[in-house]
């Protein structure tokens, strides 16, 4: 850069340093760098997060959370975007809003676990998600390119021109006409009714010069309701709200707003406040969530491959070349373990930097296609995805509906293809919405910075200051290791796939999870859950293929899984005579009995019928959870009157007939053997008592 014009608005700065990357940290090597600003000099450095209070999972059950402003996709809605789309289709392309409109066709179906996991690793403090590895945050890019939302254009808040009040009263007498009374609010299939089909008489009365009028009022309704039910939700999530009419009046007149920040405050704030939540515990009220947390999930399948589901080769949403992103996802399950979502979590090879590719804009690129370039003031004045992603890398004030949320890119800055220094601290300026607002609107004219194309890395300094915080999470890290590499009793239908064998359908990932010295082993499948309690296993090869010996049970100390995935794990102590008595020598060479999803899990999990011995003892025994039954036992209304209570489906043992009918001959032996011994006990207690009755009598 030559003149003092091109360093005005400095977003980048360029360094030439030492730069940590790749999978040996101990190697850095010396290269031109790119930073995002503001960076920390001196000797004063930030203060490091603390570390967390609770290293392991979540439990869901535990917390009472109402995530009712997740929306679905209704065939009534789809049907009104479809009679929309060809009319106005142009207008939503330069609003920036037709990837956001078209994203709501599909379904993104909500994994509550996935979402708790995530949120126990939130810092309100800094908005980052704060793992043993680094920060990590959902940035405006992602809102762009997930949530399709733009980044540029008035804040949501801004007050409608008074010419444009009209269309702000059709649309509030839209919402009275159908109970004629401000008391009752229409649901939103009223609503989409009174426009997608509305009554004979109005359609008689409306003549050519009311046509166009129609057609701008059916449109503003079509955006309210987008922007109450996807966009900007908050109580009651049942109805259209008239506070979005200003908003959705100015979009359907051609107004551009900035959708993205306001979106992303409400995420940040939600994510906060859930965090608290998971630190109060059950005795609070639940959490009701309002932010579109959909976005953020999307964020998880992105970022971890590990955690991301299968998508189908073909699907109908699919099919459109013009689709969003996000509609790839559509009504996609992907159930997993929370244990194991937590160990992922943990895991720094695990994350995608830069899951979008080069960049999620059209960006020029540099000379040699490697090295990326700068781009200055006057150019980027001239390119909305420029002015776009400068968008994306300031630190600002992001202005919602009821909130104001600091952005932080530069902690973050390899998820926007930058190298990470040590972030610099950025004061607040939250005072009034009008002047954080002030923080986010920028001049393009006043804009340098540099287009990034090589992986990013990280600096020594950054590495030297994180190192502690790691240091201090290190006991978890391995405990969360540990249960991703015991692959001791189950193959990953991800594995299997990399391997070119066949993965059972319809699962995420399998895993083994152990805690801390204890080897107990879970087997996640597509069947349920397997729990075996201190189980030593070898596998050996037999006629090509791979088989699981189970040798002996060593521990006094046997777990039950009850209750769905996120059930707590009930603990029962017995002693080294009762699990000696209780052990059956059986071999096993059937399918597992189940439901008719079941069929392909022959050999328990690997898929051949080759012989299985077992060992087992009476107080471990195996049940089945179908994650179909686990999702019906987990919906419930949050309005009913039950719906604190936890509601469990009844567990069915696994395994061969054989291996069920020993264990329980052996089961209620034992339990004939106890009533024995508490009668006896009884009758101990009456003899002790009439010994106590004669002493005193004798005293007197």
């Amino acid at each position: 850069m030559s003149s003092d014009d091109e360093l005005r608005g400095l977003l980048v700065q360029e360094a030439t340093t030492a730069i940590v990357s790749g999978a040996d940290p101990s190697r850095p090597s010396a290269r031109s760098a790119h930073f995002l600003l503001p960076r920390a000099g001196g000797a004063r450095l930030p203060a490091l997060p603390s570390p967390p209070r609770n290293a392991g999972p979540v439990l869901g059950d535990e917390l009472p959370v109402d995530w009712t402003a997740c929306p679905g996709s209704s065939k009534l809605w789809r049907r009104w975007v479809a009679r929309l789309r060809p009319r106005h289709e142009r207008l939503w392309r330069k609003l920036g809003i037709l990837d956001a409109v078209l994203a709501t066709t599909g379904w993104v179906r909500r994994d509550e676990g996935l979402l708790l996991q995530l949120a126990a690793f939130w810092s309100g403090d800094t908005n980052t998600f704060v793992f043993p590895w680094g920060e990590a945050t959902v940035t405006l890019e992602d809102m762009a390119v997930l949530g399709g939302l733009p980044l540029l254009g008035r804040p949501v808040w801004s007050r409608l021109p008074d010419e444009l009040r009209g269309d702000v009263d059709a649309l509030e007498a839209a919402r009275i006409a159908p109970n004629r009374c401000t008391n009752k609010k229409p649901s939103f299939a009223q609503w989409v009714k009174r426009f997608v089909e509305p009554p004979t008489g109005e359609v008689a009365a409306a003549g050519r010069g009311e046509a166009e009028a129609a057609t701008l009022l059916e449109h503003g309704a079509f955006l309210a309701m987008w922007l109450t039910r996807y966009v900007l939700p908050a109580p009651p999530f049942d109805v259209v709200r008239p506070d979005v009419f200003p908003l959705a009046a100015g979009l359907a007149r051609g107004r551009c707003s900035a959708l993205a920040p306001a979106v992303l405050a409400n995420i940040y704030n939600d994510l906060s406040a859930l965090s608290h939540h998971l630190s109060l515990g059950t005795t609070h009220q639940p959490f009701v969530a309002s932010a579109p947390l959909h976005i953020l999930q999307l964020w998880v399948w992105e970022r971890f491959p590990e955690l991301r589901p299968e998508t189908p080769n073909t699907a109908s949403h699919g099919d459109d070349q013009g689709m969003p992103r996000a509609v790839k996802w559509h009504n996609i399950r992907n159930p997993l373990d929370p244990g194991y979502i937590h160990a992922v979590l943990m895991s720094p090879e695990e994350f995608e930097w830069r899951p979008y590719g080069g960049s999620s804009f059209a960006l020029p690129q540099g000379k040699d296609g490697k090295d990326g370039c700068w781009v200055h003031c006057h150019v980027v004045a001239t390119s909305k995805e420029l002015q776009s992603f400068a968008q994306c890398l300031l630190p600002c004030e992001l202005v919602g509906m009821q909130c104001i949320e600091h952005y932080c890119p530069h902690r973050v800055a390899r998820q926007l293809g930058f190298d990470q220094d040590v972030p610099g601290t950025i004061p607040r300026a939250n005072s009034c919405r009008k002047t954080a607002w002030a923080t986010y609107r920028m001049r393009p004219e006043d804009v340098s910075f540099f287009v990034p194309q090589r992986d990013p890395g990280m600096t020594v300094e950054y590495a030297q200051w994180w190192k502690p915080y790691s240091s201090a999470c290190a006991a978890a890290v391995a405990n969360a290791a540990r249960m991703k590499q015991l692959h001791a009793a189950v193959i990953s239908p991800r594995t299997m796939k990399d391997e070119g064998l066949p993965a059972p359908a319809g699962v995420g990932d399998a895993q083994d999870c152990t805690e801390s010295s204890k080897d107990i082993i879970m087997v996640h499948n597509n069947c349920g859950y397997e729990l075996a309690n201190n189980v030593q296993s070898d596998t050996t090869p037999s006629q090509g293929s791979t088989v699981n010996k189970v040798t002996h049970v060593t521990s006094v100390d046997v777990f039950v899984l009850e209750g769905s995935i996120d059930d707590e794990v009930q603990t029962h102590n017995v002693t080294e005579k009762e699990v000696q008595r209780a052990k059956v020598d059986t071999e096993s060479s059937g399918v597992l009995e189940g439901n008719n999803d079941d069929a392909s899990c022959d050999g328990l999990v690997y898929g051949n019928s080759e012989m299985v011995k077992r060992v087992i003892s009476t107080k471990t025994l195996y049940y089945l959870r179908p994650f179909e039954w686990v999702k019906d036992a987990q919906v419930r209304d949050s309005r009913a009157t039950n719906a604190g209570q936890v509601i469990l489906q009844p567990g069915r043992e696994v395994g061969t007939p054989e291996m069920i009918r020993e264990a329980s001959e052996a089961r209620e032996a034992e339990k004939v053997e106890l009533e024995t011994i508490i009668t006896r006990l009884k009758e101990q207690v009456v003899a002790l008592e009439m010994q106590l009755r004669d002493r005193t009598t004798s005293k007197i």
